[in-house]
């Protein structure tokens, strides 16, 4: 049998902790001679071997209860490379402690603006974070209407058919025929629009989703719960297609 060209050196396990590129400087030899070195030890390709003193503060510092990131910067290591030392060797306690603030108490006026803006808007008006926005939600329990929900599961309220107009006689007033309600607005515009379109249904409601000429919000189509500029931004989508 052949001998090996390049056999393991004595001296190699007392610098596994050392990286691919440097242990082929040091031995003067290809990639390929020192993965089959380290598997001989033992070690996968890019798996780094812990020095004894860096172990012995690993194992020292989990057990105190440090958080990695004090761990990492008292060996000089990355973060990664700690935790995964603390799963290898089981050491328990390795966890970064959660830093404890005073938790910012729901605005009096939050509910009223909840209704009427976005997560990021309410973040920006009260100057905290959008996570503590959505706790104020959860505490508060409210909820929004489902976008693009199934339309034929709103239980939408019937309207009374139109009767036809009838011809009066000689000398009898007629009585004006009801065409519906009309919203003289910037979102009625869009409502007529859409309409034109062909969307169905396109009519206002509340935040339950329930049709309600009232509400602000509206039902187009399959989509329920849309704000007044929604609305508006699909019209102009609607024009523009019509023109093209």
């Amino acid at each position: 049998m052949t001998p090996l060209k390049n056999p393991l050196p004595a001296d190699f396990r007392e610098h596994l902790h050392k990286t691919v590129p440097e242990q082929m400087l040091m031995y003067d030899v290809g990639r390929h001679t020192v993965m089959r070195w380290r598997r001989l030890c033992g070690m996968s390709a890019y798996e780094l071997a812990w020095r004894d003193e860096d172990l012995a503060i690993l194992k020292e510092m989990s057990v105190a209860g440090y958080p990695y990131s004090a761990i990492a910067a008292k060996i000089g290591c990355g973060i990664k490379r700690v935790m995964n030392a603390t799963h290898r060797y089981k050491l328990g306690n390795g966890v970064a402690k959660p830093r404890l603030y005073a938790r910012k108490p729901v605005p009096d006026d939050f509910v009223e603006q909840w209704t009427v803006n976005t997560l990021a808007a309410l973040a920006t008006l009260y100057g905290t974070s959008e996570n503590t926005v959505r706790r104020w939600v959860r505490e508060k329990r409210l909820k929004r209407p489902t976008k693009h929900a199934n339309v034929r599961a709103v239980d939408f309220t019937r309207q009374p058919a139109e009767k036809p107009q009838k011809i009066a006689k000689p000398g009898y007033m007629t009585a004006p025929v009801d065409r519906g309600y009309k919203e003289d607005s910037a979102a009625g515009e869009a409502q007529r629009v859409l309409q034109r379109d062909g969307w169905k249904p396109v009519v206002r409601c509340d935040a339950e989703g329930r049709q309600d000429t009232k509400g602000r919000f509206w039902i187009c189509g399959r989509s329920v719960g849309i704000t007044d500029g929604e609305l508006i931004e699909r019209a102009g989508r609607a024009l523009r297609r019509m023109a093209a």
